[in-house]
């Protein structure tokens, strides 16, 4: 929320910017230093000021100078400009970045708002140079998914540059943000939606059919093992169950005892426990029931063997032929 204090700073800033090199560092001299760093940040953040605008400000202030005799460049330069006049160049910089710090968009603050995907464009053809003095203004976790796409040396040395880093020309910063935004502009906006690859590849399996889907994974495993794991993990989840006819799934339940029954319903939603229980007897159901209430909190990896168990088995005995696993419930005719 803008305050009086916020008000006052630009009313003095724009004036200060009109005053010209020799008077506007003599005019802020007779101000405190918090003063200097509000009035001088507005000048920041102000490009420039039109003949009309600086009219409006000069009258405001009873100063009768005509406006185009003035300088109205605003901005970071203009605001060193006439702190190094009025304090040297050490505590210039001082107050710059200060100013560059409590701005209300910090540095590459913009790079937030686009999708992952068009960040890592933007940086990829950037000197390691300009990627290590962009990174430490981000967002840690934005951050980190810039250094996972890089080379493994650029990785490195990208690290060991953010790690030795103490201070940064504000005007290189300002440079290399301008010249990002320039290539956003040029890009356009890349429009990007986020895929779980392997839970759709598990999704369109199940309606491949089982000899496709065997063949598919077979394939996979012979390349790459660990990732034809986790399709498997998506393929074979609890809905299995819906996959049964109510004569299979009835002879499952039969080889599960009531406590194991309990513990991996604890994993299901509502439908799919009703499932289970529209294929045991009413006294069944009872005693499942008060086996559930009575489990309490359990640790998610019990939680996690038991259902994978209880998946396994029943893709064991479909591999047995004792079951039959169809997906497609129009084929099902009992």
């Amino acid at each position: 929320m803008e305050t009086s204090k916020d008000r006052g700073f630009q009313r003095a800033a724009r004036f200060i910017m009109l005053l010209g090199k020799e008077q506007a560092p003599e005019v802020l001299k007779h101000f405190s230093e918090k003063e200097v760093e509000g009035i001088t940040r507005e000048i920041a953040q102000i490009d420039k000021l039109n003949a009309e605008e600086a009219a409006k400000v000069l009258k405001e202030f009873g100063y009768l100078q005509k406006s185009r005799e003035l300088a109205t460049q605003g901005g970071v330069d203009k605001a060193r400009e006439i702190l190094i006049s009025a304090f040297g160049k050490e505590k210039a910089e001082t107050f710059i970045t200060k100013i560059l710090k409590r701005s209300p968009h910090p540095p590459f603050s913009f790079l937030e708002d686009l999708e992952q995907e068009q960040v890592n464009l933007l940086l990829k053809d950037e000197s390691i140079q300009v990627v290590s003095a962009i990174l430490p203004h981000l967002n840690p976790e934005r951050a980190a998914a810039i250094i996972s796409k890089l080379p493994k040396e650029e990785k490195i040395e990208v690290a060991r540059r953010i790690a030795s880093l103490k201070k940064i020309d504000p005007e290189v910063i300002r440079m290399a943000e301008q010249a990002l935004r320039e290539k956003v502009r040029a890009q356009g906006e890349i429009v990007t939606w986020g895929v779980d690859g392997k839970t759709a590849l598990a999704e369109i399996l199940k309606y491949s059919g089982l000899s496709a889907e065997q063949s598919i994974i077979e394939a996979l495993k012979e390349k790459d093992e660990k990732l034809a794991a986790e399709i498997e993990e998506r393929l074979f989840s609890l809905d299995i169950i819906t996959w049964l006819s109510g004569r299979d799934l009835q002879t499952v339940l039969r080889d599960f005892s009531d406590g194991e029954l309990a513990l991996v319903m604890k994993a299901m939603d509502e439908n799919l426990k009703e499932v289970i229980f529209a294929n045991v007897s009413e006294r069944r159901r009872e005693i499942i029931l008060a086996e559930i209430e009575s489990l309490g909190a359990i640790l998610r990896s019990e939680l996690d063997k038991a259902c994978g168990e209880f998946i396994d088995y029943i893709r064991m005995q479909a591999e047995k032929g004792e079951i039959t696993i169809i997906r497609n419930q129009d084929e099902l005719v009992e």
